[in-house]
């Protein structure tokens, strides 16, 4: 079962447009999350795939489908308070908000189209036992004659991917450092992204990852085992150095302020050049 999830304004709201683009990228590093660990394998009767849109309040909820074609879609359109979304005071506690605003639609569309309640509602207990904690994990990167593993951690939050890597000796973690966070404004597309496409072990005291366009290395953050640090080296073309940092900083802000001007720059063609 393939699931999505986006915000839609069908009509005139009290918030400007970029808040409801906001919406659409806050769910999608945690729509992607449940898909792949929990609804992928998942089969129902009729359809293939379900879009959640979340609407304004007043909007009653619709459902269309589903639409036949290389998937089967069913559409389902459900009320959603954008203003109370946006009062609440931190990341966990959207993070939490989005959660269960999906699994109430996913159980809204079951009820309808008499799928088992019972096998979905063991699924939102497994959510619910993750108390919002959505990480992935990479293969743990091993070199012969070493003891230490690494391994690539990956944190869903709303709007944004927390990379970091973990050192580890018989399965335990003991070393964690920040990579690089993400931001899914710019980045649209979550797997295919070139900040984080290479990882190995270059010698026995030096594991690297590595960011690449073809066969270009570009970004490289390259951790040292015996000082247990890791730092980031940036390897550019001198004629694209100010438009690929330009890029690379709208990519990985955090800012509010820069992510309101990639909210109301989607639709440039000027981005994704260079990363």
């Amino acid at each position: 079962m393939t699931l999505e999830c986006f915000a839609s304004s069908q009509n005139k709201v009290d918030l400007p447009l970029s808040k409801i683009k906001r919406v659409s990228k806050d769910v999608l590093p945690l729509i992607l999350f449940l898909e792949s660990n929990f609804f992928k394998k998942i089969k129902v009767d009729g359809a293939s795939g379900l879009r959640i849109y979340f609407v304004e309040n007043h909007i009653d909820e619709e459902v269309q489908g589903p639409f036949k074609g290389f998937q089967s879609w069913i559409n389902y359109y459900m009320p959603f308070n954008f203003t109370e979304y946006f009062k609440l005071e931190n990341s966990h506690s959207k993070k939490l908000f989005l959660i269960d605003k999906i699994k109430e639609g996913i159980l809204n569309i079951a009820n309808q189209f008499n799928w088992s309640r019972e096998l979905f509602l063991q699924i939102f207990e497994e959510i619910d036992a993750l108390e919002g904690m959505l990480l992935t994990y990479s293969k743990k990167y091993r070199l012969k004659g070493l003891k230490a593993q690494a391994q690539i951690e990956i944190g869903c939050e709303p709007g944004y991917y927390q990379y970091n890597l973990l050192l580890l000796e018989k399965d335990s973690v003991i070393s964690r450092h920040h990579i690089v966070t993400l931001n899914a404004y710019y980045n649209i597309f979550f797997e295919g992204n070139r900040i984080i496409s290479e990882m190995k072990w270059e010698d026995e005291n030096t594991f690297v990852i590595l960011g690449k366009k073809g066969e270009l290395e570009r970004i490289r953050f390259e951790y040292k085992l015996d000082k247990d640090k890791l730092t980031r080296i940036f390897t550019l073309e001198p004629t694209i150095v100010d438009e690929f940092m330009e890029e690379f900083d709208l990519a990985t802000t955090t800012d509010e302020q820069k992510v309101d001007i990639i909210l109301n720059n989607m639709d440039t063609n000027k981005w994704h050049i260079y990363i």
